[in-house]
């Protein structure tokens, strides 16, 4: 899969953001009732998103093929009403390789291994610890640009891939 990966500096991203550890075929379950509950809280107190849907990857843990991740919506609040799971998280400021997968998100795995091949090819480091085939990404994230519910067909959908570069 040929992808042209774009660089863009960005300032810290903060966001409201259910954490979860699933397997990572749970994934297409567990973010849509995620996203609900999210943004069904911020509503409730008023509370407009800045921008498109997101999830950060915290854990690859590919002894058991689990990830942990934050699913939210971002925010530009100081603070969040109480809650038990909901919480006020902050993507770091850095410069991020992206680039756009258009379309199903049953293929945005090979996206995503592409730009990780990318990087490897161009000795591209990332801002990550691998431990024992536990990965714990400090920025990576998929932001859900065009998407359900407001585009059904899945053709149309695009979603952004983000990940913190260490150096460049």
């Amino acid at each position: 899969m040929a992808i042209e990966p774009t660089f863009t500096e960005r300032e810290a991203q903060t966001y409201a953001g259910l954490r979860k550890r699933v397997a990572r075929d749970e994934l297409a379950e567990t973010v849509p009732a995620a996203l609900a509950e999210v943004a069904e809280f911020l509503s409730g107190h008023s509370i407009s998103p800045e921008g498109p849907p997101l999830v950060r990857y915290l854990i690859v843990d590919y002894n058991v093929d689990e990830v942990e991740v934050d699913i939210g919506l971002p925010v530009s609040v100081p603070s969040l009403p109480e809650h038990a799971r909901i919480l006020r998280r902050t993507l770091p400021a850095g410069t991020y390789a992206t680039v756009i997968h258009a379309g199903d998100y049953a293929k945005l795995v090979d996206t995503t291994a592409a730009l990780l091949e990318w990087a490897k090819q161009r000795s591209l480091r990332w801002a990550v610890r691998d431990d024992h085939k536990v990965t714990h990404w400090e920025g990576r994230v998929e932001h859900y640009r065009i998407g359900p519910p407001r585009e059904t067909e899945p053709r149309s959908w695009r979603t952004e891939i983000a990940i913190l570069v260490s150096d460049l």
